[in-house]
């Protein structure tokens, strides 16, 4: 810009060096004379109105980029820019604020051209940094939509018990424990075992953080209402990433079609997965005994024995479902895994519990030879034929007398 008053006379030497007016004089500290000499070249004033008209650029552009739509890579490099711009205008202050000179020293444009040589290696690298960044996060996304369970996999959680009393918890674990050893029998479907679904029951976890524990991506929650002979078990699956609910059903029966009710819902499940059964025909849920008195105390020992809880009572509630049933082989079986593990957790002897768990092993295989989960567990303290648990051979005679 010209100055108005007319053209600038050449400066000499003269006009560089300070004037007995602005010579620092003795023993006055040299931050006083910078800041002294800042305020005669008019850097401050210069800085400030530049941080200003920054601060509305930046402004306007924020607003216009999200009525626009700019991408947010653009307002960043605007913003870059124009932190840039604050010391180079300082530069530019310090040698044309005070007069208004036009002329343009080496210095100064030497000075200018390496705060911008730095500026934009700044810019460029950190727009480098963060192409990087996005990629990796790009790469993990992916590897983790790879790693990402099938969704032919499920956990089962433990019901909750919705009766009027409260007082059927046993039941409704039950039902959840059966319905989950009926999908476990489902080719092609991964299921999650039951104390790992079961660490869950009455704890407050999102089904995002469930799924990850698990690795499934299907989680089946629900609640059972028992009532004298009547039951309503009702159901829901939920998708384990997100919560959504994608399928719930309610199942209405009694004691003596629970075997039924357990069928349907897996089937249900089994369906809903597209999961493809070998067999119509072949039920998931065996019909073990007809005896529903035999059935509801099985059920509340199998509750007991797992949680390795008051085992005696298990004992004892064992006993009456095999003598209301003497052709329960579930009932055998876990009576042998109780026997097995109780002098762990009772006043019952070892010799007591080997030789009532070696009896109701034997009731068991001779009443079921390809029913031996439970025995298998109990070979650990009671003799079981190594045929059982072994490679699946044909047991002889004489192992299930």
């Amino acid at each position: 810009m010209t100055d108005p008053t007319g053209p600038a006379e050449p400066i000499t030497p003269a006009d560089t060096e300070p004037s007995a007016a602005t010579r620092r004089p003795e023993g006055t500290p040299p931050t006083s004379d910078l800041w002294s000499r800042l305020k005669q070249h008019k850097v401050v004033q210069w800085t400030l109105a530049y941080v200003a008209l920054a601060y509305t650029l930046l402004h306007g552009a924020e607003m216009l980029g999200g009525a626009l739509g700019w991408p947010h890579g653009l307002q960043r490099v605007l913003a870059l820019a124009l932190i840039l711009g604050t010391p180079i205008v300082a530069v530019v202050a310090w040698y044309h604020g005070a007069r208004g000179q036009q002329r343009v020293m080496g210095t100064e444009l030497l000075i200018v051209a390496s705060l911008l040589a730095l500026g934009g290696t700044y810019i460029w690298r950190a727009q480098s940094a963060r192409e990087t960044h996005m990629t990796a996060i790009d790469n993990a996304a992916a590897t983790t939509s790879l790693a990402a369970p099938a969704e032919a996999s499920i956990a089962v959680l433990a019901f909750a018990d919705m009766s009027p009393g409260k007082d059927q918890e046993y039941f409704s674990d039950g039902m959840a424990e059966e319905i989950l050893n009926a999908l476990a029998k489902v080719p092609g479907l991964k299921v999650a075992g039951r104390t790992s679904s079961f660490s869950f029951k009455g704890k407050n976890i999102d089904s995002k953080t469930i799924g990850e524990t698990l690795d499934v991506a299907q989680i089946l929650e629900g609640s059972v209402r028992k009532q004298g002979e009547r039951v309503r078990i009702t159901a829901q699956l939920l998708r384990a990433k997100d919560g959504f609910n994608v399928w719930s059903d309610s199942y209405d029966g009694t004691l003596a079609d629970i075997f039924d009710l357990q069928e349907r819902i897996a089937r249900d499940i089994a369906g809903h997965l597209k999961v493809v059964l070998v067999s119509q025909d072949s039920r998931l849920v065996p019909k073990a005994t007809n005896n529903t008195a035999a059935y509801t105390a099985f059920v509340e020992a199998e509750g007991l024995v797992n949680r390795r809880q008051d085992l005696t009572h298990a004992i004892d509630l064992l006993s009456d479902a095999t003598t209301l049933d003497p052709r329960f082989a579930r009932a055998w079986s876990k009576l042998a895994v109780a026997n097995a593990v109780a002098p762990l957790y009772s006043d019952l002897s070892w010799p007591a519990g080997w030789a009532a768990g070696e009896a109701a092993v034997r009731h068991a295989l001779a009443l079921d030879p390809a029913k031996c989960r439970e025995l298998c567990r109990a070979r650990l303290y009671v003799p079981v034929p190594a045929a059982v648990c072994g490679n699946g051979r044909r047991l002889r005679a004489s192992d299930s007398a």
